[in-house]
């Protein structure tokens, strides 16, 4: 009775602790979704980006309104969206130097006219509409630079010329490389099924299975040695176990004999082995022949080859009539 009750409360113990354990993975796997859940839902890369043109729109609308504080934040905002044009950067630079003059800061005002000036060397503000001391600032920055930005604009039209010259190149090579005729030679390889059933990987190497093939080669190659090895070893202790010799002695030769004889067969099987699966690995994939493509050169090809790629050229000569004169007329055919 005391035994009984033990078991069921040790029974009920680990229902308990069942029970416990289940509820803990539920409950974790509550709250496995429901993260899941909330990212998927509320993930930022869900959130549809703003049109670059609407932001640079609502920042020029602050700019108009004369809130050159909020229009300089959206500004620099849609500097670092990488979806902005080249066209839309440089108009973001002038509007935001503009407004860091009217703010005050000269210094960041000359920082984005000088990048507006890398890309566009040859811009100008218009004096119609924004104020002449605008104009003239970003006009004294152009000055003040003008070395430097001559030097990057030689080195701009020198990268741009250089650019083109090796697309250029590219074309010419593609356009050659669509005129030339290229020969290629096949090889058709017979294959053996007598092969297929010889050792030592030929079936292998025959289908074209390198690696496999130096695995049993290696493999039949081995077990041979091991056979061979244990052979001579078993075949010296034959006589070894003299009844001149005493009981021990005797005992440990036969061992030793026992030991050769084992290892001897089992190279023996393991080789028989091997060389049985070699032979059914290289028939089920054996293939009576294969084709190989080799690109060859134009000069190695024979010339009789090469005249079959040519178009055909013919010409002859034909009389000709007309009202006023006649003679004889060259035509050719390209």
């Amino acid at each position: 009775m005391f035994t009984w009750k033990k078991n069921n409360f040790a029974l009920l113990s680990e229902q308990y602790v069942a029970n416990k354990g289940a509820s803990v993975i539920v409950r974790t796997l509550l709250i496995v979704v429901f993260s899941l859940t909330s990212l998927i839902l509320f993930h930022p890369a869900d959130v549809k980006a703003e049109d670059p043109v609407v932001s640079f729109t609502n920042a020029k609308n602050a700019f108009e309104a004369g809130a050159y504080e909020e229009a300089a934040s959206r500004f620099r905002t849609l500097l670092d969206d990488s979806n902005v044009n080249d066209a839309m950067i440089v108009e973001t630079h002038k509007y935001l130097g503009v407004c860091y003059i009217f703010l005050g800061d000269e210094k960041n005002a000359e920082d984005q006219f000088l990048k507006l000036l890398n890309l566009e060397p040859e811009f100008t503000l218009d004096p119609l509409v924004f104020p002449i001391d605008v104009v003239d600032f970003f006009t004294s920055v152009q000055r003040k630079h003008a070395l430097r930005l001559e030097i990057f604009a030689e080195a701009k039209e020198k990268a741009e010329a250089e650019q083109r010259k090796a697309d250029e190149k590219k074309r010419l090579e593609e356009i050659e490389r669509l005129r030339t005729t290229v020969f290629y030679e096949k090889t058709v390889t017979q294959h053996s099924r007598l092969v297929s059933l010889m050792p030592f990987g030929a079936g292998q190497f025959q289908n074209g299975h390198k690696r496999k093939g130096i695995v049993f080669l290696s493999g039949e190659l081995f077990f041979i040695t091991a056979s061979a090895v244990t052979y001579v070893l078993h075949e010296g202790l034959r006589d070894k176990a003299s009844p001149f010799y005493s009981a021990d002695t005797r005992k440990d030769y036969e061992s030793l004999e026992t030991g050769y004889r084992v290892a001897n067969r089992i190279s023996i099987g393991a080789l028989s082995l091997m060389v049985f699966i070699g032979i059914v690995d290289s028939i089920y994939h054996f293939e009576p022949q294969t084709e190989k493509w080799r690109k060859v050169d134009e000069k190695d090809v024979p010339r009789e080859l090469q005249k079959k790629n040519k178009k055909n050229t013919t010409a002859m000569i034909t009389p000709y009539f007309d009202r006023h004169s006649a003679g004889l007329g060259a035509v050719g055919f390209f």
